[in-house]
């Protein structure tokens, strides 16, 4: 299968050769294997795994977006994403100090649930160090 990840930020990742793709969707952790059906589904927080034909596999780590898979080729449009291997303690940490500082403060409802999501993702990042 082909896969296509693209961020905010953009084009995080594009491969060939992938066996598996295990995925958090708002239903579930789910696989996709050669050959699914057609699907679009909306992502949840969680590690995205893809296995790849050789063996070897790549965590992403995300923060909600959609997923269509296609005859083969797969499209995730992340709101966050990250490679796992890329994550960095430290940084990690600067973020969710400041997402937390600004929580404090008087903020709009949006703002404010985009910097709840934000928090989120940063400290399930810093779970994905961690273990």
């Amino acid at each position: 299968m082909n896969v296509t990840i693209i961020s905010q930020t953009g084009k995080l990742l594009d491969v060939e050769n992938i066996s598996v793709i295990t995925v958090p969707t708002t239903e579930g952790m789910i696989q996709i294997l050669p050959e699914h059906e057609l699907l679009v589904s909306t992502l949840e927080l969680g590690e995205l795994r893809l296995d790849y034909l050789d063996g070897k596999s790549e965590k992403i780590a995300l923060a909600g977006g959609y997923i269509e898979v296609n005859n083969n080729n797969v499209v995730i449009l992340a709101d966050y994403a990250d490679m796992s291997v890329a994550l960095v303690k430290e940084e990690i940490d600067i973020a969710i100090q400041k997402a937390e500082s600004k929580i404090a403060g008087i903020l709009p409802p949006a703002e404010l649930i985009q910097l709840e999501k934000i928090l989120r993702y940063e400290r399930f990042k810093q779970g994905l160090i961690s273990s």
